[in-house]
């Protein structure tokens, strides 16, 4: 779901210094955790309790198929074109000479 609209085939750019965002990861590690720990505790209980089992997988039946349904009509649109993050290098390269002498 996360990457519905978009085009770009990740990991797919060089590192550039400067750029990373150590805390939102962190924060982001953090929250995940916190969610597998709600969703453990649910699983466990909806897997003693049949009446709670029942509605999870039904719900997540639903969530895949219509998941599944944006896919495929979505690869099957003419949007659907691959497009890479990496900008070509220009035909001309300047030497960055200046004459003020900055």
């Amino acid at each position: 779901m996360c990457l519905h609209r978009f085009h770009k085939i990740p990991f797919t750019c060089s590192y550039l210094p400067g750029e990373s965002q150590v805390h939102l990861a962190i924060w982001g590690a953090l929250s995940l955790l916190w969610f597998i720990v709600l969703s453990v505790r649910y699983e466990i209980e909806a897997l003693e309790d049949p009446a709670r089992f029942i509605p999870a997988l039904i719900g997540l039946a639903i969530v895949w198929a219509c998941l599944r349904r944006r896919t495929a009509a979505h690869a099957r649109s003419e949007e659907a074109e691959v497009q890479f993050e990496d900008v070509a290098a220009p035909a001309v390269q300047m030497l960055g000479l200046n004459r003020d002498g900055a």
